[in-house]
């Protein structure tokens, strides 16, 4: 999670939206697969919203949807 925030954060300073949009897409990919696996919705939102850089990488994601 660190190393994808790193490198979104690096791309939107750099003004490469290519390459942020791609690694945050990535990004979400992966946190969606693992938050899929918890057994309760409860365990879920706690999974995606109880960790910074989690929380800051969906945000990201759900900033380029709109």
């Amino acid at each position: 999670i660190f190393v994808y925030l790193g490198c979104a954060d690096t791309f939107d300073a750099l003004g490469d939206q290519e390459n942020y949009r791609a690694v945050v897409e990535i990004a979400h990919q992966e946190i969606m697969k693992v938050a899929d696996t918890m057994g309760s919705r409860e365990r879920r939102q706690a999974f995606l919203e109880n960790h910074p850089e989690r929380r800051a990488l969906i945000e990201m994601w759900e900033r380029m949807q709109t």
